[in-house]
Order: C-alpha cells, then sequence, then structure tokens
C-alpha cells in the first residue's frame, strides 16, 4: 500500500506537532480508506523493557500460552501515550485461528496508532509478520444499534503464515488522549482474566511533581513506587498469574477479573468541578428555550404538570442519537442546537430538561451515573471515566425525583414512573459536602405485575374457559407499552397463544386480545380469553386438573453456576402478585391445606395461601425482590427457596364430583351465606 509522510486528518495543534516529530523520527503513515495509521519499528524511549517467560508447554483447556501482557503508560496530560504488548505460544489449530488477527482501537479525533512489530518466532528465528497492506481500519460503530457514534477506530492487522508452536510477538502504542478532560490524568487496566497469563506488567509513568491515587481490585498484586529521572513510576508486576472461572450472571457492580486504576483526582468533588466547568463552557441561553418554556407553562396547571410535560417534550420530541465524536464524548452541545436538530444524547437531553426545569425556578441538576456499575463505582477511585451516563436530578414539592429524558414510553404521575435503579450518581453543580447522592425511589413498589387467571368449568366433559387479566404499573407498564407499540394485537396474540399451547396443546382462543393504557397512572393491563378442551381430567372416581402461577416461575430467575463463590443477579427489584381462580362445576369436593406459606431472604420474598369458598378454588401468591442479586454465600438458600417455590407454584388439584357431603344444618347455612 502507498504511504504518505504527512496527515492531512484535522488535529490540534499539539497533536500535530506530535505527529511532525514522529514523522521525524522514522514513523511511516499508511492511510486506510480516510484514516491512517503509523508503522515505527522504533519503541518509546521511555518504555522499561521486559522480557516475556519462556514457554513451558500447553495448559489443559487453553490453547494459547500467554508469556506477557505488558501495559506501559506516560500518564503526561500534554504527552500521553499508551503501549501495548502480548507475546504468546500458539499451541493449536484454534489459537491459531483465534490469535492470527491483532485488534488495536483508537480515536482518530485525538489519537495516532503506532505499530511497532509483529513478530513470529519459529524455531528460535523471528519472521517479521508486520505488513502494513494487510492492516485494515474499521469504523465499527459498536453502539450504533443504541444510537451513538463514537469515531472510534478498530485496526485489524491479519497476520499471515502463523502455525501450532509459533509465538507471536507485537505491540502498539496509541498516542494522545481526549482533549476534553484536560490536565488531569487517571486510568484503569486489566491485572487478571478467564486464562493463565506467565509474566504481568503494568507501568503507569507520572511526572515527578504529579501526585496521583491508585487502586488494585481483585488482584493481590501490590504496587512497587520509585523514581526514574523527572518522572515517577508506579509499577504492578506478577509471574504465573492465575486464570479465574467465569461463573457469570454476576450484578452489574460486581467486576470478577482483577484490574488497577490510578487518578489525579483527590476526590468526587473535584470531579463535580470538572464537569460543571465543562458545562459552563457551552452556551446555554436560548430564545428557542425561552419560546418553548412559555408554551410549556401555557399547557401546565401545576409545578408536577409543568415538569411532566417538559420530561415528554425532551424524552418524545428530541430523538435519541448521539454523535459523540471528539470532545462531545463528554461535553454537550448547546441547548439551541439540540432543539434545531431535534435530536441528542442522554447529556444533551438532561442539559436541555435541566434548563427548562430551572426557567420555571425548579431545582435541577444534570447527574452523572453508571448504567454499567450502577453502586459500584463508588469504589473506583474519583475519575470522570466511572460514568457513562447522565440524567436529570430536580426537586418538586420537596420530593427529589430522578429523571430519565433518554427514556420512552413513560406515563403516569412523576411518583408512577418507571425507575432504574442506578444506586448512586455524581451529581454536577451539587450545593451539597458529596456530590455522590443515593439515587432512590419514592415509589418502592413502582415496578409491579398482577395477574390473574380465572378457570371455569361448568361440566367435566366440557371445555373450560380461561379468562386472563394482566396489569403491569411503573417499568413493567412502559415494556408491555413499548411490545404492543412494536407489534400488532395479532403478532402478540399469537405469540401467547403459542406460549400456553404448550402447558394445553388443545387450547384455543375465545376471544380476541385486548389491552388498556391508563397513562394518568401507568398503568397498563391485558385481558386474553382462552378455552381448554381437555383441561380437567378423569382419574377413575376423581377428576384433576393442573395449574401453573407463571408470572412467580418467569420471574424466579436461576443462574446457569449453581456451585460459585461470586454473586448472582436476580433481576430489577419488582412485585408480582399472581392469582388463580378455579370455579370447579357444582357439586365438587374438594380438599385443600390452607396453610400460609412464607419465605424471607436477603431482599427476596414469597408468600402464598390457598382457600376454598363454595365450589371456588383460591390460590394466591406474592414474590416480592428488593435486591437485585445475591451474595455466593447465599445461592444455596435461595436455590432451596426457588425449589420450594416451584413445588408451590406448580400444583394439580383432584376432587370428586358430583360430591354429596353430609353436612350439619349450621354448616349448610354458612355455605348458604357464602354463596349469596
Amino acid at each position: 500500500m502507498p504511504f504518505k509522510t504527512i496527515c492531512k486528518h484535522p488535529l490540534t495543534l499539539s497533536f500535530f506537532l506530535l505527529l511532525l516529530c514522529n514523522i521525524a523520527n522514522g514513523a511511516v503513515e499508511h492511510p486506510y480508506g480516510k484514516f491512517s495509521f503509523f508503522v515505527d519499528h522504533s519503541v518509546p524511549d521511555w518504555l522499561a523493557k521486559v522480557k516475556p517467560a519462556k514457554a513451558k508447554g500447553k495448559k489443559k483447556g487453553q490453547n494459547t500460552e500467554y508469556l506477557l501482557v505488558d501495559t506501559q503508560v506516560l500518564a503526561d496530560a500534554n504527552n500521553y501515550e499508551s503501549y501495548y504488548r502480548t507475546t504468546s505460544k500458539l499451541h493449536t489449530s484454534q489459537a491459531v485461528a483465534d490469535g492470527s488477527e491483532i485488534h488495536a482501537q483508537f480515536n482518530p479525533e485525538y489519537q495516532a496508532l503506532y505499530f511497532h512489530y509483529i513478530n513470529i518466532v519459529r524455531n528460535g528465528k523471528t519472521i517479521n509478520a508486520l505488513q502494513p497492506e494487510a492492516v485494515r481500519l474499521i469504523q465499527r460503530e459498536e453502539d450504533l444499534r443504541n444510537g451513538i457514534f463514537d469515531g472510534q477506530v478498530t485496526a485489524i492487522a491479519i497476520v499471515a503464515d502463523t502455525r501450532p508452536g509459533d509465538i507471536l510477538d507485537y505491540s502498539y502504542t496509541v498516542k494522545g488522549r481526549n482533549p476534553i478532560f484536560g490536565e488531569k490524568v487517571f486510568g484503569a487496566y486489566s491485572a487478571g482474566w478467564g486464562v493463565d497469563v506467565a509474566r504481568l506488567h503494568i507501568r503507569i509513568l507520572v511526572p515527578k511533581e504529579l501526585r496521583i491515587q491508585t487502586r488494585e481490585h481483585h488482584t493481590d498484586i501490590k504496587k512497587k513506587l520509585k523514581k526514574k529521572g523527572k518522572y515517577l513510576e508506579h509499577v504492578w508486576q506478577a509471574k504465573n498469574v492465575q486464570g479465574i472461572i467465569d461463573e457469570g450472571d454476576y450484578p452489574l457492580w460486581y467486576l470478577r477479573y482483577g484490574w488497577v486504576e490510578f487518578s489525579e483526582y483527590k476526590n468526587w468533588q473535584e470531579v463535580d468541578q470538572w464537569a460543571a466547568s465543562m458545562y459552563a463552557s457551552i452556551e446555554q441561553e436560548s430564545s428557542a428555550v425561552d419560546t418553548l418554556v412559555k408554551t410549556l407553562l401555557e399547557d401546565s396547571h401545576s409545578i408536577e404538570n409543568y415538569v411532566l410535560n417538559a420530561l415528554n417534550f425532551v424524552q418524545e420530541d428530541i430523538r435519541y442519537l448521539g454523535l459523540e465524536i471528539g470532545q462531545n464524548s463528554h461535553l454537550p452541545h448547546a441547548p439551541t442546537e439540540v432543539l434545531e436538530k431535534r435530536y441528542g444524547d442522554c447529556k444533551d437531553k438532561s442539559n436541555l430538561l435541566v434548563k427548562i426545569l430551572r426557567a420555571n425556578n425548579i431545582k435541577a441538576n444534570s447527574v452523572l451515573v453508571a448504567s454499567n456499575y450502577r453502586h459500584g463505582f463508588k469504589k473506583f477511585l474519583p475519575s470522570p471515566s466511572a460514568f457513562n451516563h447522565v440524567i436529570v436530578r430536580a426537586e418538586v414539592d420537596r420530593n427529589i425525583v430522578w429523571l430519565d429524558p433518554t427514556k420512552t414510553f413513560q406515563a403516569g404521575g412523576l411518583y408512577e414512573l418507571g425507575f432504574t435503579h442506578y444506586g448512586a450518581g455524581l451529581v454536577i453543580e451539587s450545593d451539597k459536602e458529596t456530590p455522590i447522592e443515593n439515587i432512590l425511589p419514592i415509589n418502592k413498589e413502582e415496578n409491579s405485575i398482577y395477574i390473574k387467571e380465572h378457570f371455569i368449568a361448568k361440566n367435566t366433559s366440557k371445555p373450560t374457559t380461561l379468562n386472563i387479566e394482566s396489569r403491569y404499573q411503573g417499568s413493567s407498564a412502559e415494556d408491555q407499552r413499548y411490545r404492543f407499540s412494536a407489534s400488532t394485537p395479532e403478532d402478540i396474540q399469537l405469540r401467547r397463544h403459542n406460549y400456553f399451547a404448550k402447558l394445553y396443546p388443545k387450547i384455543a382462543v375465545k376471544k380476541s386480545i385486548e389491552f388498556q393504557d391508563d397513562k394518568n397512572t401507568n398503568t397498563f393491563t391485558v385481558r386474553e380469553s382462552y378455552t381448554i378442551p381437555d383441561f380437567i381430567k378423569p382419574d377413575e372416581d376423581s377428576f384433576s386438573a393442573n395449574f401453573y402461577a407463571r408470572g412467580i416461575g418467569m420471574s424466579l430467575y436461576v443462574p446457569e453456576q449453581i456451585l460459585r463463590t461470586t454473586p448472582v443477579d436476580i433481576g430489577e427489584p419488582r412485585v408480582v402478585n399472581h392469582d388463580i381462580l378455579f370455579d370447579m362445576p357444582k357439586n365438587s369436593g374438594l380438599y385443600i391445606d390452607s396453610t400460609p406459606y412464607k419465605h424471607t431472604q436477603d431482599g427476596f420474598h414469597f408468600s402464598s395461601r390457598s382457600a376454598k369458598v363454595s365450589n371456588r378454588f383460591e390460590y394466591k401468591a406474592k414474590l416480592k425482590i428488593d435486591q437485585t442479586w445475591v451474595e455466593g454465600k447465599g445461592i444455596t438458600r435461595y436455590i432451596d427457596a426457588i425449589d420450594f417455590i416451584e413445588k408451590d407454584i406448580d400444583f394439580s388439584l383432584t376432587f370428586a364430583h358430583p360430591y354429596e357431603p353430609t353436612m350439619s344444618p349450621a354448616y349448610q347455612k354458612l355455605l348458604k351465606s357464602l354463596e349469596n
């Protein structure tokens, strides 16, 4: 592939001078489409030399033997460089297939990628495998399905002629960092994997006048600190780092593998200052916003109504689209621009909503949250990298409400809206002692499902009617609202019919599915009606029928790996009630155990009861989940509870028909009064 010796991509002046300097030192630029990468066979002069471990042979269950994972960072805000080297032995053809493509990510808006070498060591001889013409630069936009364009580019170096038994050794450097982060430096790097690593080396080099914090997570590797000329180096290194079994199904806040981090930020207040300064740098004044506020005020009859109207406008009239290129990865676009283009990402929409609320003297702030770590970020060192989403905190009638302008299909009053349990967030421009604030719902049971299944059997030989009413509130209502908007009722009916056919193969639709959307209370109700020809089954001198409280069953999560030490995610907090009513044919006899059952475990509650009144059997079950996870030490109790609950909600009734009991006059009188 032809190469150039100048860069035509628009860059900041300092970054452009950096590239010119590297070109003068022998780096060669290779364009690919509208992007380019560099080949520089000399590694950075600030590196510490590290030798890979010697290969010891294939380990059971591991096709690749990792001899060295080396990460070194020159953490100078004005000359930021990240160096990566991996050395591995490819023991099998599968290892060759997995390891013969080298992936390196960078953002050409403010970074440049430099390959140093790709070598194959075979029978003691080193073969140069770095072929610039075999490198592809692909802008995958992996978050595109979520409406986010971030400009990230992946370089894929296709390594030719690799064979089982080869040692593959490659290194590259990414130069530059997002200028939105200013002068303070921070970063995080892996120190554990699912495979063994013979030698691990992480080195952070910072100017000696700079003071940073460091922290280790899920690793026993300790840092060593020493002076290196005009720098201080923070080094974590270890031999024979053992791979960790992936137990899966972790809560979002739990990070399984070891990692280390550093940060120049002393506390979360400094992160708040960075964010507040960034938000203050954009033009907030907007005549378009003023006009919008006037319209919202005219259409609102109260403060709460104004907030809801403003939220609805930003959610429904400003479509979600994130052009998170360069500094706009964190810097919001101006409200005027967002209103004009009618699109924006979480920070754009949140900033606009805050502006609209403040225009009506409502105290409101943008809030940085971690949708990928939830409250777990509080264990991290303070830095902007802890967060990946923005919502809004508002004070309405002395209540704190948390609003997410990126959501759609929300309805109801402020206290009936669906709620995402982020756990905590950083309130920008906070007036409190700490900007970190817990994010809690006002309505403790906002996410609820109520299902009533009513089986009506007038005769043991005729089809039984099944009427189902499912009522959803809070987040569950929003989910149903989305499903019914994305599919036709006929499609939903077909899916539902197929689901019940697995339980009752001969089930037939009696009446088309119906739904009712009460947006005033954020309640979504679905009604279904079926007939089941063989629901009641004869058995010598009695009859039987099977039941399953599926609403409870579908809310019970069993992890694939039960024998574990790590916590398991069991889903968002929710309340599920499932009632089963069975109207038996008249003159039916049934004996039941009406003893109530209860089970309570950390954040997990279940109760049920049964009753018989005249010819009706009633079963009522309730599941309440307050906590999104179960600790590893509590898994056995949790699984035992699920087993018991499954036995409770999946049951069969056996009854006699016709049945003529001998009853006392008093009992007959009682039954007659209950029937009336």
